[in-house]
C-alpha cells in the first residue's frame, strides 16, 4: 500500500506508504506562492526563504505518513490561527516589507480558503489514525534562525538556543514518557563533533496545528513540535551542508526509531503489545 495524494487546490500534499499511529508533518518547507500574491510582493524570493523551514521536508523521507505543504508560509501560514494566516504589515512577518500593493479582500479570502482546506485534510488524517489504532503521535517539524541579529557565533555557544528544541505545550500528562524518552534520544547526536543541545519549551512551544490536534483528542494525540537550530545550512545563503545535513536526517530518524519502538512500554494502556509496522 502507498499512495501520494494532494488537497484540491495543492496546499497540503501527503503520502502514505502503509497505515501507522506515526505521522509526520512539515508545514513550512514549501516556497511556492501564487502567481496573484507574487505580483503585489516587494520582499524577495531569498528574503522568504530566510524565515521558511527549507530542508525541513528531507525529515519525513523515511517515515510511513508524510505531510508537507509546497505553499511558501507567507501566502498562508498553516500553523498560525485562521485571523492571522495571512501576512499583511512587517508586524506579522518579521519586520519584512513584504507587499508593494496589499492583497486584495477576495485574494486574501482565497488564502484563507486554502488555510481552512489544508487543516481539513490534517484532521481527517488523524481522525483515521486515532479511529485505526486508538491513539496518534505527529512529529511536527520546524526549523529556526540563530544568527539573524548577530555576528556568526559558534551553534553550541548560546544555551537559550538548543540545537533541537522540543515543543510540548498542552500536551496531557499521560504522554510525559514519550516527551522525555524523545529529549533522551536526541542527546547523543552529535554535530560537528560535538554533542547536540536540546531544550524543551525552550524558544518554541508549539503551534497552532500542535494546539489544535491536541485539543481535539486531548488523551490521544500528541504532536511534538521539533524545532531545529539552522546549524545544518548557511540560513543567510540557503545552501545545505552535505554530507552532514544527511547524516543530521539519518540520526534524526535513529533517534525516533529507539523511542517508537517502546511506545507499548511509555503508553500502557493506551498502545497494545501487538507489532505494527510503522517504518
Amino acid at each position: 500500500m502507498s499512495f501520494h495524494e494532494s488537497s484540491p487546490s495543492g496546499i497540503l500534499r501527503y503520502r502514505v506508504d502503509r497505515p501507522s499511529p506515526i505521522l509526520a508533518l512539515a508545514p513550512h518547507t514549501g516556497s511556492l506562492v501564487r502567481e496573484e500574491l507574487l505580483r503585489r510582493m516587494r520582499a524577495t524570493a531569498a528574503e522568504r526563504l530566510y524565515e521558511e523551514d527549507p530542508g525541513t521536508g528531507r525529515f519525513l523521507d523515511s517515515l510511513p505518513v508524510a505531510i508537507w505543504s509546497p505553499v511558501s508560509r507567507f501566502e498562508v501560514d498553516l500553523n498560525r490561527q485562521p485571523e492571522d494566516t495571512v501576512y499583511l504589515g512587517p508586524e506579522t512577518c518579521w519586520n519584512i516589507d513584504l507587499y508593494e500593493e496589499l492583497p486584495t479582500a477576495e485574494q486574501r479570502e482565497r488564502s484563507v480558503l486554502r488555510y481552512h482546506e489544508a487543516l481539513a485534510v490534517i484532521d481527517r488524517l488523524v481522525d483515521q489514525t486515532v479511529e485505526r489504532f486508538g491513539y496518534c503521535i505527529m512529529l511536527d517539524f520546524h526549523a529556526y534562525n540563530f544568527r539573524r541579529d548577530h555576528q556568526p557565533v559558534d551553534w553550541w555557544d548560546e544555551p537559550g538556543k538548543p540545537f533541537f528544541n522540543l515543543g510540548t505545550a498542552g500536551a496531557h500528562p499521560r504522554f510525559r514518557a514519550v516527551i522525555d524518552a524523545l529529549l533522551a534520544a536526541y542527546r547523543p547526536i552529535h554535530w560537528q563533533g560535538r554533542p547536540v543541545t536540546v531544550g524543551e519549551n525552550v524558544i518554541f512551544l508549539g503551534g497552532g496545528i500542535h494546539h489544535r490536534q491536541q485539543r481535539r483528542y486531548p488523551e490521544r494525540v500528541l504532536v511534538p513540535s521539533l524545532e531545529f537550530k539552522k546549524v545544518y545550512m548557511d540560513e543567510h545563503a540557503g545552501s545545505f551542508y552535505e554530507p552532514h545535513f544527511s547524516r543530521l536526517v539519518a540520526d534524526t530518524l535513529a533517534a525516533h526509531v529507539s523511542v517508537f519502538d517502546r511506545l507499548p512500554e511509555l503508553l500502557p494502556g493506551l498502545v497494545s503489545a501487538r507489532s505494527f509496522s510503522w517504518r
